[in-house]
């Protein structure tokens, strides 16, 4: 009885919890915000990458997989899903996610790459 009391008060808590997670959102590359936002957050996460081995040189967007956001009482995060490639051919994917503030500054929350 325990066990499936804890069981329901776990799903109830990560139901509650998924819910005010991040929500999908279009990509629109017509958007500058989206853009400006997105170039921010690929620019400082290979700039990172670069620096702890896990890219070499130059890198750039290609292709955005998925975006969404989660906004909280001070900020907006937007996370991104994206292919990026270099000026050799290389490619990959790259999560990235950019906080910004209310203010409009916008600072590198995480990145991974896939």
């Amino acid at each position: 009885m325990r066990f499936f009391l804890l069981l329901v008060l776990s799903l109830a808590i990560f139901g509650f919890s998924a819910a005010q997670g991040y929500t999908p959102i279009q990509w629109d590359p017509n958007s500058q915000q989206l853009v400006s936002i997105l170039n921010y957050g690929i620019a400082q996460a290979t700039l990172a990458a670069n620096s702890n081995g896990q890219l070499a040189g130059e890198w750039y967007w290609t292709d955005v997989t998925s975006v969404e956001t989660e906004v909280t009482s001070t900020r907006t995060n937007y996370s991104f899903v994206v292919d990026i490639a270099n000026y050799s051919r290389d490619t990959a994917t790259i999560m990235v996610i950019v906080s910004v503030a209310s203010d409009g500054t916008e600072s590198l929350k995480n990145y991974a790459i896939m």
